[in-house]
């Protein structure tokens, strides 16, 4: 259906890595959310530490950060 091939083309899938959830959740200080970064550190992913480190530093967020550490 030609419908469905314009919804298709116009389809947007973004996903966020794993770091980019833990910085938003930084960010936002939830209580939720530091049960989900809980949860990924406890899952045992592997975490690009680099990337997280430089926006930690960027939004000043060792403080909140250091509580998983």
């Amino acid at each position: 259906m030609d419908y469905q091939r314009h919804a298709l083309a116009r389809a947007v899938d973004h996903v966020l890595t794993v770091e980019d959830v833990i910085i938003h959740k930084l960010i936002a200080w939830r209580l939720r959310g530091q049960d989900d970064i809980r949860s990924i550190i406890e899952a045992g992913v592997a975490l690009d530490n680099e990337y997280l480190n430089h926006w930690i530093t960027e939004w000043e967020l060792a403080d909140r950060w250091s509580d998983f550490g």
